[in-house]
This record gives structure tokens, sequence and C-alpha cells, in this order.
């Protein structure tokens, strides 16, 4: 399937990448910030509210904001690789706030303009980071093809020479929560995972840390975004009765896997501490009204107090002693300044 890759990448090069990009994929160029995402519906739950974010934070720095998305539905990293053209896939493309939708449904002519599949989009512009999400599907994906995906990914995308220095994160997001068993996200995703380059994809903090380590050994300087973690530690004390208003983190679901508008904000925040290296503390809360899929309902208002506590749990999880080495952020005796 490398082959099969490598063959596509070089049969869109050089003369269709103007075209296949579009407007909004250009060159680097001084005073520009992008990032490109590829993972599931997971992924989407983070760039819901991630680039609003990141475009105020690159504004207030007078910086432009460009950013890029491979996406598939209940998709592993495995699949996209291996698939990149797959009818079910689409991307996006987008400069600040403003973005487009791309389908790569052949039965479906997108009005949009082109379908740009991550292996045109990586090597085809500069990026100063990326992101890949690990995942389990009926592929099934494993701990070695997993690791293989991602280090293909990133020999593919320095491929191009203004990519020495682009960053990678593994976002290794959560798992799914039973609603009115307050403990099954906890069970979940703390299942014990073995270290083993067979076992299939799991939505476990073992395996996410198996894959990290595991890609470490190619790519040592890739980092985590540990958004399973964050939300991990979040049910802990809303289950011990450290919020106001929240009892568990099905609170910051809008069904059993996807977030509402206030566990997208978290994993917005928990992007944005990894990235930036900053803390999320005093970072504006972008609320939106989602549809309920009962059971679960979308609680969309935070107190100042459970906003405050929230992003101070974002920052203690991605300094602590235990994540620290796989974030690479350390937190510093002073706060570093937030938009």
């Amino acid at each position: 399937m490398k082959q099969t890759i490598t063959t596509l990448i070089a049969g869109l090069r050089p003369a269709t990448f103007p075209l296949a990009l579009g407007a909004m994929l250009v060159s680097a160029a001084a005073g520009e910030f992008s990032v490109y995402h590829v993972g599931n519906s997971l992924t989407g739950d983070l760039v819901n509210k991630f680039p609003k974010l990141a475009t105020q934070v690159e504004q207030a720095q007078g910086n432009t904001y460009t950013w890029g998305v491979h996406f598939r539905p209940a998709t592993s990293l495995t699949f996209i690789h291996e698939h990149p053209t797959d009818p079910k896939s689409s991307s996006c493309a987008g400069i600040g706030e403003q973005h487009t939708w791309h389908s790569n449904k052949t039965a479906e002519p997108d009005k949009n303009g082109p379908f740009v599949p991550w292996t045109v989009s990586l090597p085809g512009q500069h990026w100063d980071v990326v992101t890949l999400q690990v995942w389990q599907d009926d592929d099934k994906a494993t701990q070695k093809r997993d690791t293989e995906a991602v280090n293909d990914m990133i020999k593919i995308t320095r491929s191009r020479p203004d990519n020495a220095t682009t960053r990678f994160y593994i976002y290794a997001p959560w798992t799914v929560s039973q609603y009115d068993v307050l403990d099954s996200f906890s069970k979940a995703y703390l299942t014990p995972t073995p270290d083993n380059p067979d076992q299939l994809g799991v939505a476990t903090r073992d395996y996410f840390r198996h894959v990290t380590d595991s890609v470490r050994r190619t790519n040592p300087e890739v980092a985590m975004i540990p958004s399973g973690e964050v939300l991990l530690a979040l049910d802990a004390k809303m289950r011990a009765g450290k919020f106001e208003h929240f009892t568990s983190v099905q609170q910051l679901h809008r069904d059993r896997i996807h977030l509402n508008s206030i566990g997208q904000n978290v994993t917005a925040w928990t992007a944005y501490a990894v990235i930036f290296k900053r803390s999320p503390v005093g970072l504006p809360y972008d609320s939106h009204v989602e549809k309920d899929y009962p059971p679960f309902k979308s609680v969309v208002e935070v107190s100042p107090a459970d906003l405050k506590l929230i992003q101070e749990t974002v920052w203690g999880v991605v300094t602590s002693p235990e994540l620290s080495p796989y974030t690479l952020v350390r937190s510093t005796p002073s706060q570093p300044k937030t938009i």
C-alpha cells in the first residue's frame, strides 16, 4: 500500500498541486501558522472549536491561521493511511474561521471544489503542526499498523523540505460513556491493554501510550494531545462533587461517544495547551446549542467557577509528571499569557 500511496503522490505532483490544493492551501508565508488534522468524527469534535481559538491566538500576534482536515467517519488512522481516496472521505481547507468542506463521493460531485486527500495536502504545503488521530474500526487496526501509518505520514510530510520542522501530535481521544452507568467511562478507558504489536486498536489509556511509545522509536519528537486523559480527570472530579453543576463526564457528551458544546471546548483547550504550551485558564468559552440524543442532553451553560476548574484541570493533566513526558509541556511558576 505504501507503493500505491507513493504512486498517487507522484501522479499529482507537481503540476496539479495549485489546482488541487485550492486558494485556501497556499505556500507558507511569514506571519502564518498552519495546522493539519487527520481523523474521524472525534477529530471533528476538535475542529468544531479549535480553529476559532487558534485564529484568536494568531491574530493577537499579527499572524494568519490556516488549517486543513482529512476526514472519514468511524475510521482508524490505519484505514485512512491505506485508503486516502476512499469515497466516504472528505477534506476541509480554512483560513481563520472561514472554511469549506469537500466531499469525495463519486456519485455526488462536490460543488465547493475538489476533494484533497492527505497524500496531497501534507507534502503539498508547509505545515507547522499535524495531528493524527489513532482509533479502532472494522479494518482491524493494530498497534503495529497504527505505528507504521503515523511514521509513514510523517515521512511523506517531510518529503517537502520546509516541513522538516513540522511538529507532529498523536491526538488521543476518549472512549464511550454508557448513560446512567457512571463509572462506564473510566472503566473502559482504563482497561488494561498489552503492549503488543498485534494488539487490536482500542480507545484506552494504555493503547494510546503504547502507540506513542512505539512511534517515538523512529520519531522521538512526536507528542500527544491527551484529550481522553483530561476527560478522565474531569469525570473523577465531577463524580467526587468538585463541580457546582456537573456530576459526570456524561454531561460533556451529546451521545455515547461524541461531545457537546462544553466537551468540544475541553478538547480544543487541551490541544491549545499542548500545541501552544500555554495554560488555557482564562480562555473564552465558545458555546453553541447541540441537538439532544436522548437520554443524553446537550448541556450548554457553564458557571464561571466550573469553567475555571475545567480549564485548570486541562492544564494540570497536560503538565502533570505522568503526562508531561508525552505532551512535552511543563508547567511554569507564572501562568502563560492567554488571549
